[in-house]
């Protein structure tokens, strides 16, 4: 760690932009330097990322470990005593305002020992590790000194042992790292040594740097920021780590990934760099986004890209004296901007050199001019981090040679504040050495190791192969994960040589009387329900055969069904079938003008309808022939030829992307392997009962006819005047000894909601719910009701036959809080892929692709949207159908769904998945279900969560506080609304754009009025809020960054409260709930729980 914090003055000269108007540096008078004077950025930034419940929240710290064999404790001691007081800041602190001050006096520094001689080498280990971690763990206060720690361990006999420093770095960069290491060391050496005298403090260089932001550079380079910041994407979403391992205490420390290529492959690289015109520094940072944009899944992002702003012609002294002076700027990384990555890494080396000509801006005002922009918080950190280190080849022995004064390495990490992973690398005798610094448990276990890994093989493959470099994406998944999936995907399933139509016939005729569908009081056997189908199929092919079907039919060859629940529907779906035809399922509850131009897409040859829905279809030419017309005897008429497994099987519509409805026409093959699949898997037979309860015109209701007819099972159809009455599904299920449930998720916990015994479901052995979101909750609820029933979660677009993947919820393995997607069904494949397509790593969300058997024939009735729904695998050449359904892999094989692709979001720059904020809302214990989207109209979007409340009811407030620990304040939904119910689409499912209109004016906190502070600590918060904002607070839901507010105007109102209350609350917390009311709430319950503490003590 200590080894890449070393610079040369040229190496840091040529590395800074210069303009023509910089000033030359005087010292300032010597009566005022110990004068408060302001924070940097960066120290502004390290000051708060050190607060208590920021994500990330850690001091910028630096641990060193050194192994002693002769270490004079005494000599030590006096040498660190003069070398704090050789550079001021060595003696800084902060000040409650925000500002930092050099002390004038500090006592003597103290080098504690701890004797650990007398131990055995494991005891030793043991307690050497105690102490390295007890340091490390350790946040210094910042308003105090000393802030930095010295300790020695004795092992052996006097001076032998480990000399521990843990350094607290936010006053001083890298360069100062090395300057204190190197003074330290010889004032050790020799105490008497006289070091050159600093004439020039960091005190004057920070005054000189604020006037120097008034200069025309400076605002010329404001000003080129200013336009970048619109386009500027936000930074890489790398994974989250699952929730049950975020949950608890903040992770602390960092772990490192070190690695050193070979002499040769270092040569080879900068051979070839130089050879294409790149910089070392653009060829690595280019390699790096190429790993970042793969495990992000995303093809535009910003890294946080440090530099050294030493302006060494300002001053001699620059070079030599202790402060902060290092800065970052954000680099944009377009994965777009070129074909290869030759040409992604070009243009990543222009936009980083036009990015540093106007780099007088720092990154953190960088950070508050976009939050000013967009409205929210300025602490929209920039976590990923490239790190450009320097040649050390001539400098670093300096430094070893320091260290090695007093002894070895024996060990080192460091820590910075809101960083998450920082990619840093340097050359150190002739070999390129990579670091990678990882935050502890940033990211779910596995992911770092995947990507350093990856970085080194593509180190090294442009090492050894010139061909590399016009490569298109050059970054990959690791092979093991390919491989696995590979295997699950390709699950054979055996379909026999026939039909679901063929089935049913097959049935009918072994089993006639047997009962196939019960309708009210009617009771339908397979061998009437076969004559009636073969009656509709074969008067339906002498009407095409005479010409009597409509003038002008579409490609597909179907025929529309418009009839009421019962068993004359499942007649026509089955003889339309039998007529070789696919059944068109319409809507009778539609309005005319959908079902006309429903049929003006399909072009049906006819349509079999009766009663009133005979005259729907108004101007449409397609011939509407009554049901009841077709049931007549027909013993004079050839049997129908029934269907093959390459012709279609039905048509549904659903709601197309472009608003317009679309029709997908899925064929025999497919249906015949969705069904064979289902009844092998859960043994469906002639002994179960099917509720038809999901309309016609869903696909779901394809299993319920096709599934029973194909097993010999009975279907219970609803009576169709209260076919959403949830009563009459209850007593349905009851009387008929139901045991095969499939519906979407909303009318089964309808049916659960019943009251008193009505939910009593005793005879229901299998649950099959899919199509829109399932609560993890309901497994228990259904098995209140229905103890022998097994929960099937399904999941698939329409265009896959119904579904093509599930999972039973009684199979979940540990560490899943949802229900998984699942793996998809034999003879279908799942490909989550980057937006080009790329397979996705484990953990990464990705667009799901469907393949194999379940495919349908079209997906739209427009040939040309058709086209553009398919895709070939680029790996496998499999054609693919594209769903819009975002999810991902975990390491188990399961398939997380994480919402659709049109749901994702981008508030304030920060790119989120709704579902992973939902997934954290719905482990609230009074919270029923979550849903996540924007609200507040476009320009002025907040990210919005309306919350349907369990039994107890929930507190708005108390959600805020319980969501702080477990999301970064950026996922932390800003609008709560609390709904009874939620608006459902017609097929029964969440209609997010009816949430998405609700206006701000309904939220839970704008339903609390605007009030004055009420109470003690409301009136003392009012009081403090006006001492640090620009206008004074009006009430008591005001929002304190609405009103002016910035983190480091909050970072001073922490301070003002715990200079009154004597507590501290996190700052995260306030983050989330910035208002007087809910701070005051968080202060009493922290008041509270310091009390019961100091009771039970």
């Amino acid at each position: 760690m200590a080894r890449r914090f070393t610079f040369s003055k040229d190496q840091l000269n040529a590395a800074i932009p210069h303009s023509n108007t910089q000033p030359r540096l005087r010292p300032g008078p010597e009566d005022s330097r110990y004068e408060p004077f302001p924070l940097t950025d960066l120290q502004q930034a390290y000051w708060i990322g050190r607060s208590n419940g920021l994500t990330g929240g850690t001091g910028m710290q630096l641990y060193l470990e050194l192994r002693c064999h002769g270490l004079d404790l005494n000599r030590l001691a006096r040498a660190l005593d003069k070398l704090v007081l050789r550079h001021d800041m060595l003696r800084c602190v902060i000040c409650d305002e925000g500002l930092q001050r050099v002390l004038e006096t500090v006592p003597s520094m103290e080098v504690p020992e701890e004797d650990f001689s007398a131990l055995d080498p494991e005891q030793q280990a043991a307690r050497l590790a105690d102490t390295a971690r007890s340091m490390q763990e350790a946040t210094a206060d910042l308003r105090r000194w000393p802030q930095s720690q010295v300790r020695f361990s004795r092992t052996g006999g006097p001076g032998q042992g480990r000399l521990h420093f843990k350094w607290d770095m936010w006053c001083f960069d890298g360069r100062s790292f090395q300057i204190v290491i190197e003074d330290l060391a010889a004032l050790y050496r020799d105490p008497e040594a006289s070091l050159p005298p600093l004439r020039l403090r960091f005190r004057d260089y920070v005054l000189a740097v604020e006037e120097h932001v008034k200069s025309k550079d400076s605002e010329r380079d404001l000003a080129y920021w200013r336009k970048r910041l619109a386009t500027l994407p936000p930074a890489p979403a790398l994974p989250r780590p699952p929730s049950e391992c975020a949950v608890g205490a903040e992770p602390r420390g960092f772990f490192t990934h070190t690695r050193t290529l070979s002499r040769e492959h270092t040569a080879a690289i900068q051979k070839s760099c130089a050879h294409h015109g790149l910089s070392l520094t653009s060829f690595m940072g280019a390699l790096y986004g190429e790993v970042i944009g793969l495990w992000s899944g995303m093809r535009r992002f910003t890294l946080n890209f440090p530099r050294f702003n030493r302006n060494l012609d300002w001053h001699p002294d620059v070079s030599d004296m202790v402060g902060e002076f290092a800065s970052f700027t954000l680099l944009e990384v377009d994965l777009d901007s070129g074909a290869t990555f030759l040409e992604r890494a070009k243009h990543l080396q222009l936009r980083m050199w036009t990015d540093l000509e106007h780099g007088s801006v720092s990154g953190l005002r960088l950070l508050r001019e976009r939050a000013s922009d967009m409205g929210g918080l300025d602490l929209q950190a920039m976590p990923v981090v490239f790190t450009a280190m320097p040649d050390r080849r001539a400098v670093g022995k300096n430094l070893e040679q320091a260290i090695a004064t007093f002894g070895e390495v024996a060990n080192s990490k460091g820590e910075t504040p809101q960083v998450q992973l920082d990619c840093q690398y340097f050359l150190l005798d002739d070999s390129l050495r990579v670091n990678w610094d990882i935050q502890q448990g940033a990211y779910p276990a596995g992911v770092p190791n995947d990507m350093f890994d990856e970085y080194l093989r593509l180190l090294k493959w442009f090492a050894d192969d010139e061909d590399a470099w016009n490569a298109t994406h050059p970054a990959s998944i690791p092979a093991r994960q390919l491989c696995a999936r590979d295997r699950q995907n390709v699950t054979p399933l055996a379909l026999p040589d026939t039909t679901v139509y063929g089935l049913f016939e097959a049935r009918a005729e072994r089993f006639p009387s047997k009962i196939a569908v019960i309708s009210g009081v009617e009771r339908i056997s397979y061998g009437t329900l076969l004559r009636h189908a073969r009656t509709i199929g074969a008067r339906i092919r002498q009407a095409l055969d005479s010409g009597a079907d409509a003038p002008r039919p579409g490609p597909t060859p179907v025929a529309g069904v418009l009839l009421r629940r019962g068993w004359k529907q499942v007649a026509a779906v089955l003889g339309i079938q039998a007529a070789g035809l696919a059944y068109l399922p319409l809507d009778t509850g539609a309005p005319p003008a959908r079902t006309q131009s429903v049929l003006a897409a399909s072009r049906p040859r006819l349509v079999l309808a009766e009663g009133a829905f005979l005259h729907t279809g108004g101007g449409d030419p397609t011939p509407f022939v009554s049901v009841d017309d077709l049931l007549l005897p027909a013993e004079s008429l050839p049997p129908p030829r029934g269907p093959v497994q390459s012709d279609p099987a039905y048509m549904i519509f659903t709601s197309g992307s472009t608003g317009a409805p679309k029709g997908v026409t899925v064929g025999h093959k497919a249906l015949l392997n969705m069904v064979a699949y289902t009844n092998g898997r859960f043994r469906i037979d002639e002994d179960d009962v099917f509720l038809g309860v999901t309309a016609l015109h869903h696909d779901l209701s394809v299993f319920d006819i096709f599934g029973a007819m194909a097993a010999g099972a009975a279907m219970v159809c609803l009576d169709h005047d209260r076919a959403l009455d949830t009563a009459h599904w209850a007593r349905m299920v009851r009387a008929e000894r139901v045991s095969i449930w499939n519906s979407v998720p909303m009318l089964m916990e309808c049916l659960l909601a019943q009251k008193g015994g009505e939910a009593s479901l005793p005879d229901l052995r299998l649950a099959i719910l899919g199509g829109d979101w399932l609560d993890p909750g309901i497994i228990q609820r259904l098995r209140a009701a229905a103890p022998k029933a097994r929960l099937v979660s399904i999941g698939g677009p329409t265009e896959t036959t119904v579904w093509n993947i599930m999972h039973d919820t009684a199979d979940t393995p540990d560490g899943w809080d949802t229900i998984p997607y699942g793996r998809p069904i034999d003879n279908a494949s799942y490909h989550i892929l980057t937006p080009v397509l790329q397979d996705a790593p484990d953990w990464v969300c990705g667009e799901m692709y469907c393949g194999g058997a379940p495919l349908c024939m079209s997906s739209n009735t427009d040939p040309t949207l058709d086209a553009l729904n398919f895709v070939a695998h680029p790996r496998t050449g499999e054609r693919l159908y594209r769903t819009g359904d975002m999810g991902r892999y975990r390491p188990d094989g399961l398939i997380e769904i994480m919402g659709r692709k049109d749901f994702q979001l981008n508030i304030n720059g920060y790119r989120l998945d709704p579902a992973e904020v939902e997934n954290e809302l719905h482990r609230h214990p009074d919270i029923r279900r979550a849903v996540v989207c924007a609200v507040g109209g476009r320009g002025a979007e907040v990210l919005g969560a309306f919350l349907l409340p369990g039994p107890k009811g929930i507190n708005p407030r108390g959600v805020r506080t319980w969501l702080f620990s477990r999301l970064p304040v950026q996922m932390q939904p800003k609008a709560l609304f609390v709904v009874d119910k939620f608006p459902l689409t017609p097929n029964g499912k969440l209609d997010r754009k009816a949430l998405a209109a609700t206006p701000l004016s309904r939220t839970a906190q704008m339903q609390e009025e605007q009030r004055p502070p009420a109470n003690a600590m409301e009136l003392l918060l009012a009081e403090l809020w006006e001492e640090v904002l620009p206008s004074p607070a009006p009430g008591a839901m005001s929002n304190f960054f609405e009103l002016g507010g910035n983190s480091l105007m909050a970072m001073q109102l922490m301070a003002r409260i715990e200079d009154r209350l004597f507590i501290r609350p996190p700052l995260a917390r306030f983050f989330a709930a910035p208002t007087i009311a809910e701070l005051a709430d968080a202060l009493l319950e922290q008041l509270a729980g310091t009390r019961r503490q100091e009771e039970a003590a």
